[in-house]
């Protein structure tokens, strides 16, 4: 044992060395660079090493450098305070160790264990400061090594035993404190047990120091509203001063205690018994007592009454008056008076109104103070609209204003503005709701006082459009209006102000009035259209048609046709027409308006309907409805084709025929041929009104637009008629389609020419001999083909093209030729296309005069014949033909032309042309050049 004895030993004195020598370099390293940060972990890495007994050679030693330490401690904590806090405590720890040391320990020598004893615990509370509370807690270990060996001493004089006391009674105390900063409370609660059971001293300054730190306890665990704690510990600080002399203590100890009983009140009114309250009144006599003239004494008396479910409320507005005149008007002495009127609001309004009069006339009017006088009014009106019974409220309230406006210079803040009136507006609103309308009507007058003339315009028309409302449900028209005209020019002009004067317009049948308003509605609304609708809706209760129609109107045309949710739009178009069809009556000539707006609900309806059967998200059109248009728009346009204006009857075709496209991918087999019929007669009618407007227009823009509108209809209407040809009808439909799809043929190809688009014209000739009949009249189609080779002539196209033109006037003249309907037209068309053909076609030219004999002869079987004169004017013009060949030295040709002269001559009932022309003809065989002069 003895080598193991000698090597512990060597062991501990090595430790003891390393110690001392780093003792020794400290204060050199921070003399030479303060800012060392590598001696703070150094110096944390040796505490362990503690507590050491160092040999005794070197107690001595150790005694003085843990001595310079610990002075150089204080030193760094003077110069630098709380910006250095690691280095000055890990000092203090570590010279408190050495001194330790150097002491051994033991209480061997009085003086110099109680001098370690204080350095300890000075140590402990430099590591409480500075939160380092680990190493606090070893420090107190060492501490309460020497008080356990002075449990059993005896031989101590009463002046170092009053000393010891003082250096346990802190050791308590530190305790305490460490326990609760490391969150131990229930430590700390078996620290403070053990130290109530020994007693405390009767010193001043550590009965303060106890105080202070129950204190601040009690007020922590308040903060954590841990209330029954709180009011423990605080009753603890109460008691630690309650023995103690003021006079003797320091000059914060008065506001110690009572800060201590103060948050002691307020904790045990927190907890809420009546055993905790019944001990708050006993806290709150004594601070009565003590500091009667504090006005923390008399908050905590209205804290206590508040408390209370039935306060003397007396003695309650006796305490508000006294704290009134008494307390500094600080902003939170200010709060806390307008706090405790709110709580007295609860108990009586009455009273707390009156305390909030008292509060302006004691002191805030005197203060001038603009911004608590405010809120003073604020709360006043608050108090008034949050009872439930308010009719008493409500007859002061305006005296109160007037108070205050009799007692300031200028008027409220927009702030303060805006909360009065934001209050009064929900009494307002509830007010309207229980249809007390002479009340709200008071009411708004009051949001309209003078005080309030920073409201802004458009608060001050709310109040007036409010008074209005008021004033219709009343059915006073005087004053509604009277409310109207009190507004700014801007007021007066927004829709919602409008729309009241509507009402008032519509029920005194001031129908001026009501036009103009809706007007201006229509002007400033924006996307919203709820006031559009609600005009509809009030000239239709009013059973006035024209102002109904003119709002469905113009409510539909700015919102494109579309309805809010709720609306059903569809079911809106139909009262919009029927209101329209009414109002045009059985007039033979529509006023051209009702029919332009006719005619816009039946586009906005086509089009709404194409949207709703494309996205299939919307209901509103269903078949019937889809149905319903298509019907009445066909009807309208079939009953006034002949008196419509072309473009209003294009229009309803139009869309009558958007209706039955939405139709046909609806209805079953049954239905289709009624609404393709129906379809082809929209299609027809579209483009006939086109072309009269084409025709008529006096601008080549404008004409042009129409005609290639016509254009699209007569290949919707071909297409549509080609359908149904397929389909089995009757021969009075399908000859009335064939004659449709003709004139459809004719007039696309007359916009194809006055649009100068020849390749579309010639593209239709072979169309229009589809769908042919006997009964046929070509006339309009032959002046058409002329006048095709005519503009084309003009613009001077390639040959292909006239050559085209004329093949198809050909074929006209043989169709008619067919038809045997007109010889004398069939007889003018072709003299007209032989004299065109003449002078650029020769083959051309001469099929005709044969087209010419072959007539002549068919026409003499029908006992009929070709007109004398055109006979005439081919057979000679043909013969001069032949001349021109022979004076060209052609004599082929000569002879072909005079051959089909004579031809043709031959058909005539006058045969002296005949012999004429023979004679001629043989001269020019037999006397040659001579012969040259023409008949």
């Amino acid at each position: 044992m003895a080598p193991q004895a000698d090597a512990a030993r060597a062991d501990k004195d090595k430790r003891a060395g390393t110690i001392l020598a780093f003792a020794r370099v400290v204060p050199s390293r921070l003399e030479n660079n303060p800012t060392d940060h590598t001696l703070a972990p150094e110096l944390r890495s040796h505490l362990p090493t503690f507590p050491l007994k160092p040999p005794s050679s070197l107690l001595g030693e150790f005694d003085a450098q843990g001595t310079e330490l610990w002075n150089l401690s204080t030193r760094l904590i003077r110069e630098n305070g709380d910006s250095n806090q690691t280095m000055p405590c890990l000092l203090r720890v570590f010279a408190s160790y050495m001194l330790d040391g150097a002491n051994g320990g033991r209480m061997g020598n009085w003086e110099n264990a109680t001098r370690v004893v204080k350095v300890i615990l000075r140590a402990t509370k430099t590591c409480v400061r500075f939160s380092e509370y680990a190493l606090g807690v070893g420090l107190l270990e060492c501490a309460g090594r020497y008080f356990s060996q002075t449990a059993s001493t005896t031989d101590v004089t009463p002046e170092d035993m009053a000393v010891h006391q003082r250096s346990m009674d802190q050791y308590s105390l530190l305790q305490i404190l460490l326990a609760w900063k490391q969150f131990k409370l229930d430590v700390a609660e078996q620290m403070y047990q053990k130290q109530r059971s020994q007693e405390i001293s009767a010193d001043p300054v550590t009965a303060e120091e106890f105080a202070d730190t129950f204190y601040e306890i009690g007020k922590e665990e308040y903060n954590l509203k841990k209330f029954d704690a709180a009011s423990r510990w605080l009753e603890r600080a109460c008691d630690a001063l309650a023995d103690q002399q003021l006079d003797v203590l320091s000059d914060l100890a008065p506001d110690l205690k009572m800060s201590a009983m103060h948050l002691l009140t307020k904790s045990l009114l927190a907890l809420g018994t009546e055993q905790s309250n019944a001990k708050a009144r006993e806290v709150v006599q004594l601070m009565d007592t003590e500091y009667g003239d504090k006005m923390l004494v008399s908050l905590l008396k209205l804290e206590i009454l508040s408390a209370e479910t039935q306060p003397d409320i007396s003695v309650y507005h006796g305490t508000l008056l006294r704290l009134f005149r008494s307390v500094h008007l600080t902003k939170p002495n200010f709060k806390t008076l307008m706090h405790h009127i709110h709580k007295l609001r609860k108990f009586n309004p009455e009273i707390a109104c009156d305390c909030l009069a008292q509060l302006l006339s004691i002191r805030l009017f005197e203060s001038g103070k603009m911004e608590y006088i405010e809120r003073v009014t604020v709360m006043r009106i608050w108090i008034t609209t949050s009872n439930t019974q308010i009719s008493s409220l409500m007859e002061t309230l305006r005296s109160f204003l007037d108070l205050v406006s009799s007692n300031i210079t200028s008027s409220y803040s927009p702030a303060a503005t805006h909360a009065a009136q934001t209050l009064l507006w929900k009494l307002v609103e509830s007010s309207f709701n229980q249809t007390n309308y002479q009340q709200t009507e008071a009411i708004c007058n009051l949001a309209n006082h003078q005080l309030f003339v920073k409201c802004g315009d458009n608060n001050k028309a709310k109040i007036s459009r409010k008074i209005m409302q008021c004033a219709i449900a009343r059915q006073s028209w005087n004053d509604a209006r009277q409310a109207f005209f009190s507004m700014s020019e801007l007021a007066q002009s927004s829709p919602q102000s409008r729309f009241l004067l509507f009402k008032v317009a519509i029920r005194t049948e001031d129908e001026q009035l009501a036009a103009e308003c809706l007007d201006v509605i229509v002007q400033a609304s924006t996307k919203d259209a709820t006031i559009l609708y609600a005009c509809v809706l009030e000239s239709q209760q009013a059973s006035n048609r024209p102002l109904t129609i003119k709002a469905l109107h113009v409510v539909l045309e700015k919102y494109k046709y579309t309805a809010p949710e709720g609306v059903h739009l569809p079911a809106m178009l139909r009262c919009l027409i029927k209101l329209l069809k009414s109002e045009m009556g059985d007039s033979k000539l529509p006023n051209p308006e009702l029919v332009e707006n006719f005619c816009r609900a039946f586009e906005g309806a086509s089009a709404q309907s194409v949207i709703s059967s494309l996205v299939h998200k919307s209901m509103d059109f269903s078949k019937s409805e889809w149905e319903w248009f298509s019907r009445n728009s066909y009807n309208f346009a079939l009953e006034h084709c002949a008196i419509l204006d072309p473009l209003h009857l294009s229009r309803l075709a139009v869309c009558c025929n958007q209706f039955i496209g939405i139709l046909l991918s609806e209805s079953d087999e049954q239905s289709l041929q009624d609404l393709r019929l129906r379809r082809v007669f929209c299609y027809f009618l579209a483009l006939v009104a086109n072309i009269v407007l084409a025709r008529a227009a006096d601008e080549i823009d404008i004409s042009n637009q129409h005609y290639t509108i016509a254009i699209r209809h007569a290949k919707g209407l071909r297409e549509s008629i080609t359908k149904l040809l397929d389909s089995q009808l009757d021969d009075h439909w399908l000859a009335d389609l064939q004659e449709k799809h003709f004139d459809a043929v004719k007039y696309e190809l007359e916009a194809f020419i006055r649009l100068k688009k020849w390749d579309d014209a010639t593209y239709l000739f072979p169309i229009c001999f589809e769908h042919t009949n006997k009964a046929r009249v070509w006339d309009t189609l032959a002046d058409l083909g002329f006048l095709l080779h005519e503009e084309i002539v003009k613009a001077g196209l390639k040959p292909s093209h006239q050559a085209k033109t004329l093949s198809f006037l050909k074929d006209i003249i043989n169709h008619s030729l067919s038809s045997k309907t007109n010889p004398m037209a069939m007889a003018r068309w072709l003299r007209c296309l032989f004299q065109t053909a003449l002078t650029s076609n020769d083959a051309l030219a001469m099929q005709c005069i044969d087209q010419a004999i072959s007539a002549a002869k068919a026409l003499r079987t029908l006992d009929t014949c070709f007109p004398q004169t055109e006979l005439e004017y081919l057979t000679t013009t043909a013969f001069n033909h032949a001349i021109d060949y022979f004076s060209a030295g052609d004599d082929a040709g000569c002879a072909r032309w005079a051959e089909k002269a004579l031809a043709l001559a031959g058909e005539s009932d006058d045969q002296g042309l005949t012999s004429l022309l023979q004679e001629r003809y043989s001269a020019l065989m037999w006397q040659g050049k001579d012969a040259s002069d023409e008949i």
